[in-house]
């Protein structure tokens, strides 16, 4: 389905895209996906939803190791999720 989502962004049809990543969203939520709706309605001028897709995408989980989530800024570890130094 963030395929198909993307295929409408790329045609300019922003409402079918819309409707794509709601249902992802609703399914199995993912950052990239919220991101790509919050680009939609903002596409369209819906201030409001966009505002609603950032405070639902503030809830999904990034699926980081907690070791991860505590390192300070400018430290990276070896193979971490990003695999570079963040500073």
């Amino acid at each position: 389905m963030q395929n198909i989502g993307i295929v409408f962004v790329k045609m300019g049809q922003y409402t079918d895209a819309i409707t794509s990543f709601e249902h992802i969203m609703s399914e199995a939520p993912s950052f990239k996906t919220g991101f790509n709706l919050i680009l939609c309605y903002f596409a369209l001028g819906d201030r409001e939803k966009m505002k609603r897709a950032f405070q639902k995408l503030l809830t999904v989980d990034l699926k980081l190791d907690d070791e991860d989530k505590y390192l300070p800024h400018g430290v990276s570890r070896v193979g971490g999720w990003m695999g570079y130094c963040l500073g």
